[in-house]
C-alpha cells in the first residue's frame, strides 16, 4: 500500500514570528495492529502573528490539504487525535480552542489500515480571543446550476470591515459532512474554490470558509453557504421549441437541468423557430443573432408563445430560468460570468466589490414586473440612476450603460 506523507501546518494568530522547526523520520509500524505510523517527508511550519496563542493545525497529504477521498475517489475517514487515544475533530483543520492536551496527531482510516502522523506538540492557549467585528461569507457561484459532472464554483470574501485575512480556508461538503474539494490562500480577503465534477454519490453539497485575522483584535470568522440538492441531471422537461406557429413542425425540446446558462441552437434549428411550450414556473428568453450587436433581438417569456411575432424564425440562443425572480443581472451580454438576481419586492441594493460595474444583460419577469419598475444606479449611496427598466435589456460593449452599474433600485 502507498504511503501516505503529512505536512501539518501551525497558522497562529498575531503578528510575532517564530522559528521554523522541520524533521523527517522513517514509517514504522505500529504496536496497535493495523496502525501505521507514517512520517516520511513530515514537516512542521510554525508562524507566529501574535501574543494570544491561538493557531490553527491544518492536514496535508503528498503536500496537498487533506479530504474525505483518497486519488482514487474512495472514501475514507479523517480525525485528529490526542494522545489519550480521544478524537477530537473530523475536520482537515483543528483549532486550538478545542485541544486540552499537549500533543496531538493527525489520522486517516480507509477501513483497511489506520496511517497516523507521529504526535505533535499542541501548547494549550491561555488567552481568550477578543471578538473582532468582521466576519466572513461564502455561497456557491451558481446555486442553481449544482448537478452530477458539474464542477461547484463557491465564493468567499470578508465583510464588515474584516480586510485582509492571514489566511481564508475554504471547502465543499457532502451530504454526509465528508470533505469533497479544499484549499487555502494566505494574506487575502476573497478566494474562490473550483471542485471536481460532483459525482451520483453526492446528493447535497454546501460550501464552508474559515477566515484567520492577522492584524487587530485576533480572532477566527467562519460560515457555511445553505445546503443546496444536487440535480441528478435527468431534469423534466421545461421548454420544447417549434418549427411553425401553433406547435406544429419539428420540435427541439431542453429539460430543467438546462437551466440559467445560455444554450445555442443547432444549426439544423437555428433560425426557424415560431412557437414554443414552457412549463409553469420557468421563463425563456430568446435571442436572435449569437454574435450580439445593436442589431440583436430578445425577449422573456414566461407562458406558452402560439406566435412569436417579434423573434420569429429569428431565434438563435436561449436562456431559461425559474421564474422565481424579480430580475437577474449578467456579467456578460451572453447571459454569462457573473449572476446576481433580485426579488419581486421595493428595495434599494448597493452591490458589494464582487458585482459593481460588471452587468452586460439583465433578464426580466414579464409575470412578476407589473407593479415595478427597475433603475440602475451610477453610484453607491448617491442618487443618480439611469433610466427605469420594466423589460429585459442587453448592453453591447459600446453601449453607455455597459458595466456601469453600481446599485439597483426596485420601486
Amino acid at each position: 500500500m502507498k504511503k501516505f506523507s503529512f505536512i501539518l501546518f501551525y497558522i497562529l494568530v498575531g503578528s510575532i514570528p517564530q522559528k521554523a522547526l522541520s524533521g523527517t523520520s522513517a514509517s514504522a509500524l505500529d504496536n496497535l495492529g493495523n496502525l501505521e505510523i507514517v512520517s516520511e517527508s513530515f514537516s512542521i511550519t510554525r508562524q507566529s502573528m501574535g501574543t494570544s496563542g491561538q493557531y490553527v493545525l491544518f492536514s496535508y497529504v503528498d503536500g496537498e490539504l487533506a479530504t474525505n477521498f483518497d486519488k482514487q475517489g474512495n472514501s475514507q475517514d479523517i480525525y485528529w487525535q490526542a494522545e489519550n487515544g480521544v478524537k477530537l475533530s473530523s475536520k482537515v483543520y483543528l483549532t486550538s480552542n478545542t485541544i486540552e492536551t499537549n500533543k496531538v496527531r493527525f489520522c486517516i482510516d480507509n477501513n483497511l489500515k489506520v496511517q497516523c502522523s507521529e504526535y505533535v506538540s499542541s501548547p494549550v492557549s491561555t488567552r481568550q480571543i477578543i471578538e473582532n467585528t468582521g466576519g466572513i461569507e461564502i455561497d456557491f457561484v451558481d446555486s442553481d446550476n449544482l448537478m452530477v459532472g458539474v464542477q461547484p464554483e463557491s465564493y468567499s470574501q470578508s465583510i464588515d470591515g474584516a480586510g485582509v485575512f492571514s489566511f481564508i480556508y475554504q471547502e465543499h461538503l457532502d451530504q454526509n459532512e465528508r470533505v469533497l474539494d479544499n484549499t487555502i490562500s494566505y494574506f487575502v480577503d476573497e478566494q474562490t474554490l473550483i471542485g471536481k465534477a460532483v459525482t451520483n454519490e453526492t446528493s447535497s453539497i454546501k460550501a464552508c470558509a474559515v477566515g484567520g485575522f492577522s492584524i487587530g483584535n485576533p480572532t477566527l470568522v467562519s460560515d457555511c453557504s445553505p445546503s443546496y440538492q444536487v440535480d441528478d441531471g435527468v431534469g423534466e422537461t421545461a421548454l420544447c421549441l417549434y418549427e411553425h406557429a401553433h406547435y406544429k413542425g419539428r420540435s427541439l425540446c431542453y429539460s430543467t437541468k438546462d437551466i440559467n446558462k445560455p444554450l445555442k441552437l443547432p444549426a439544423d434549428f437555428n433560425d426557424i423557430t415560431s412557437s414554443f411550450t414552457i412549463r409553469n414556473g420557468y421563463r425563456v428568453t430568446l435571442v436572435s443573432d449569437y454574435e450580439f450587436g445593436r442589431k440583436t433581438k430578445y425577449r422573456t417569456y414566461y407562458k406558452d408563445e402560439r406566435f412569436v411575432k417579434y423573434l420569429n424564425d429569428k431565434t438563435s440562443m436561449i436562456l431559461i430560468e425559474p421564474d422565481d425572480s424579480l430580475a437577474c443581472f449578467y456579467e456578460n451580454d451572453d447571459f454569462t460570468g457573473k449572476r446576481l438576481c433580485v426579488a419581486p419586492k421595493k428595495a434599494v441594493y448597493d452591490l458589494s466589490d464582487n458585482y459593481i460595474y460588471t452587468f452586460s444583460a439583465m433578464t426580466i419577469s414579464p409575470r412578476l414586473a407589473r407593479g415595478y419598475k427597475i433603475k440602475l444606479g451610477k453610484k453607491r449611496g448617491k442618487h443618480h440612476y439611469y433610466g427605469c427598466y420594466r423589460w429585459t435589456r442587453i448592453w453591447h460593449s459600446s453601449s453607455h450603460y455597459n458595466d456601469k452599474a453600481a446599485r439597483i433600485w426596485v420601486k
